[in-house]
């Protein structure tokens, strides 16, 4: 079980986001992917949708992918209090 505090994200993504590739063979990967959530805690979870979206295009530089890539992005507000 995982705590979320409020203003915590939840990212959750599809294998096509981790296993997107450059021309070389490089993977974008999930150490990556954690190098660039650290960076996105301030913004609007649109905003990072779209962020993750075009970083991984960037990385892949037209690269043709084998794999779907989705995305969504979740900040807990915390309970509501009644």
């Amino acid at each position: 079980m995982v705590e979320l505090a409020p203003g915590d994200l939840l990212i959750l993504y599809t294998d096509g986001v981790t296993e997107a590739h450059d021309r070389r063979g490089n993977v974008f990967g999930t150490a990556r992917l954690l190098d660039w959530a650290r960076g996105q805690t301030d913004l609007p979870v649109d905003a990072i949708k779209d962020s993750l979206i075009a970083n991984v295009r960037d990385f892949s530089d037209g690269c043709r992918q084998n794999d779907d890539r989705s995305v969504l992005v979740v900040r807990y507000r915390g309970a509501s209090a009644r």
